[in-house]
């Protein structure tokens, strides 16, 4: 053992020389403890005797894939003889460990501090030294705030306590759950700035949402970046094992045949296992779901594992992977709506918003939508055009279940007075999901409707839209001209975007360059230029179009059509040697013409400019298990003969002089209501020079379908028409959406 004399230690020396003189003998750095932030929850690994005995204390713990726990000593030689058994245990165990060389006074400082809670009357005169580097970091950490104030800096935090405010929203209000204790309806959370209105308002609104009271801490901002950190860490880390208990009372050994403590790097420390979730909150009323219990009477939880929905709502979480990845999060799949509604009766909103999207993807939805009524909290799902009712769910789930979507739409969940979008995307059914959030505010809470894009189905050809005969003919021969504009018109929901996605893919080869304006932008197609506009920051349709001529485009595309200023410069870039796909809500195609005179543009510009026209409308096509054939009233034959007679189009009047045949669906278990997916109907309008003449002259829209069906259009009735005698829609479909035009 080296002894006072070895070390050249005079009478005289003061303490700090005395701590030199260890550090550079023993090759230990120095540090003043009186300047750290000390954890009482990491010190205290250590017993307190242990610590009293040999003069040493834990002050740091470094994450990451080395562990490190940094101990102080204040005097290095007793370790020379015998190590304490908790710190041989740990080296044992894979624990390194590093020693840093203290004064005696700083030990002291500390061992009070930790161990017997002397914070002011005896150190009165060194606390201002502590505090004063933090506040030198910008921390300002008051002695004086109503808060109680908790060290994150190297506190154990379980992954499952930590998550249950998700990452984004601690990020955002800079709050840290670092305590819950089991037995309780209680969180402790740290905030950096605790009287700050936003921290006091989130805060409220999780206290009032998950009925749980919250006991709050002031936290530095160190503190908080330290906990935010271990977001990223797996679940692999719990609280460190306890070495207060009888195995260490008297026990060391020497630390000859172990290597030295102050060397090597740090490996990790084995843990305990999660504690079991153990809830002893009463028993209330089971909610109701669609007039069924929320839990069923035999399902009910006994004695210490009651559980009810509103202890769990928003208290469950999920892993990033299944969060991201539905498929890893069910398994099994969620095939009806008997699984949905278990799933919702769990009361954990992360599964249950994740089932919910899930199902619509399963459903092949175009829409969920979630709406809160006075007393309930009701679910749709869009699917094949039309609305349908799926669930009833408790209204208590309405505010958690919004707020789950709104923070992985990355949108304000404290903003319920002004509507909102956002976007996610998600794995379901190994499809990659665009999901496109919007919120708006009823007198009942907030409503959202998510928009489901499935971005692994790639993008459809024009043949496979619904596109047959002389239709298809048009619009292959147009979209081949260099210049010119080819225009969808349509209601909104009619599939405009599809058709110009589908003639934008037909068209793109390495020697075409093209660049599109779209709002949003719906689907990714490698090898085109594609920009999604800004209208809050001024950069609109029109903005954008001045921008795209400097890019030296061969084939442009505008998402629609909105104000005066698009319109002329659509023209011009058609006039000027593009090929210009934009879209117009318009009922017809010959209703286009006069919208576009009506909007400013002169006539002359439009007609020379415009190539062709499609209107359309999408219908439910006919379910192919259950199609079976139909013979629909005599009167609704003569009226379908007399619409197809009306047309001078040779494939129209084929089908009037010979017995015609209806099909629909019976309904099975693969479709609904005897329908299964969606096609188009189309009419394509030629601007031929009669029908430039009737334009120019700004005559009505009327007169200009005359022409066109003269000349042989098909109006997107007779296309109809056609593909339910051919077996692929049914009339009732045709009528419905053509009954307006």
């Amino acid at each position: 053992m080296t002894n006072t004399n070895d070390l050249n230690i005079t009478p005289d020396m003061t303490e700090l020389q005395i701590a030199q003189k260890y550090s550079q003998h023993f090759g230990l750095p120095f540090v003043e403890l009186k300047k750290l932030s000390l954890s009482k929850d990491l010190a205290k690994i250590i017993p307190k005797h242990i610590v009293g005995d040999f003069k040493i204390i834990p002050y740091e713990h470094i994450l990451g894939d080395k562990e490190l726990i940094k101990i102080a000593v204040a005097d290095p030689r007793k370790l020379q003889q015998r190590a304490p058994e908790v710190i041989v245990d740990l080296k044992k165990k894979g624990v390194n460990i590093a020693l840093a060389v203290t004064t005696k006074s700083d030990f002291e400082f500390a061992f009070d501090k930790i161990f017997n809670d002397v914070v002011d009357k005896k150190h009165d005169d060194k606390i201002s030294e502590v505090s004063k580097p933090l506040e030198d970091r910008g921390q300002s950490i008051s002695l004086n705030s109503d808060f109680s104030y908790i060290e994150l800096v190297d506190k154990r935090i379980p992954y499952d306590i930590l998550t249950k405010i998700p990452q984004d929203v601690a990020e955002k209000y800079m709050i840290i759950v670092f305590d819950a204790p089991i037995d309780q309806l209680k969180i402790k959370v740290a905030a950096l700035r605790p009287d700050n209105n936003a921290t006091k308002e989130i805060l409220d609104f999780i206290k009032s949402r998950n009925h749980l009271e919250i006991e709050l801490y002031k936290a530095s901002k160190d503190g908080i970046e330290y906990a935010l950190k271990l977001y990223q860490q797996k679940p692999s880390i719990q609280n460190p094992p306890s070495y207060a208990d009888s195995k260490y009372e008297s026990k060391s050994e020497p630390l000859n045949d172990i290597k030295p403590i102050a060397s090597g790097p740090i490996s990790s420390i084995p843990l305990a296992k999660p504690l079991p979730k153990i809830s002893n909150q009463p028993n209330l009323p089971p909610l109701k779901l669609d007039n069924k219990p929320i839990i069923r009477e035999e399902d009910q939880p006994k004695d210490d594992q009651l559980e009810t929905v509103e202890s769990k709502i928003a208290f469950d979480s999920v892993s990033e992977d299944e969060e991201n990845n539905l498929d890893l999060l069910f398994p099994t799949g969620i095939s009806n709506e008997k699984i949905l509604e278990n799933v919702i009766t769990s009361g954990i909103i992360p599964k249950i918003v994740a089932a919910i999207i899930y199902y619509g993807v399963k459903s092949e939805a175009s829409d969920i939508h979630l709406e809160p009524n006075e007393s309930d909290f009701s679910l749709r799902f869009r699917i094949d055009g039309m609305l349908k009712n799926i669930v009833k769910m408790p209204i208590e789930l309405h505010a958690p279940v919004i707020s789950r979507i709104k923070i992985i739409s990355k949108l304000k969940i404290d903003e319920q007075r002004i509507p909102q979008d956002g976007r996610f995307d998600v794995v379901a059914i190994k499809k990659e999901i665009d999901l496109r959030v919007s919120t708006f505010p009823t007198v009942h809470g907030e409503k959202i409707v998510m928009r489901i894009l499935d971005k692994s189905g790639g993008i459809k050809k024009i043949e496979d839209l619904g596109f047959t005969g002389s239709n298809l003919e048009k619009i292959n021969s147009n979209i081949n001209k260099p210049h010119g504009i080819i225009m969808a018109t349509g209601p909104t929901g009619s599939g405009k975007s599809t058709t110009l996605y589908a003639i934008l893919n037909k068209i793109n080869r390495p020697e075409v360059n093209i660049v599109t304006l779209e709002d949003p932008v719906e689907y990714d197609i490698p090898g085109v230029n594609q920009c999604q506009i800004k209208p809050k920051i001024g950069f609109s349709f029109a903005e954008g179009l001045r921008s795209i001529l400097r890019q030296d485009p061969d084939v442009i595309m505008v998402g629609e059509i909105r104000d005066t200023e698009t319109a002329s410069m659509s023209t011009h870039a058609a006039l000027t040697g593009h090929l210009v796909l934009t879209s117009l809500h318009t009922n017809d195609a010959a209703g286009a013409l006069p919208r576009l005179v009506n909007m400013g543009v002169e006539p002359f510009l439009i007609t020379s400019s415009i190539n062709c026209i499609i209107a359309q409308r999408l219908v439910r096509k006919i379910c192919p298990d259950c199609k079976a054939e139909y013979n629909p009233p005599e009167p609704v034959i003569k009226d379908i003969k007399d619409e197809l007679a009306n047309s001078k189009n040779d494939e129209v009047l084929m089908h009037v002089n010979e017995p015609l045949k209806f099909y629909k669906g019976k309904g099975c278990k693969s479709c609904t209501n005897g329908y299964k997916g969606r096609m188009g109907i189309y009419e394509v309008l030629l601007v031929s020079g009669e029908i430039e003449n009737l334009a120019v002259h700004k005559e009505p829209a009327s007169k200009i379908l005359e022409k066109a069906v003269e000349e042989g259009m098909i109006t997107m009735k007779q296309d109809g028409i056609i593909k339910a005698i051919n077996g692929l829609t049914t009339l009732d479909e045709v009528l419905r959406v053509t009954s307006g035009d």
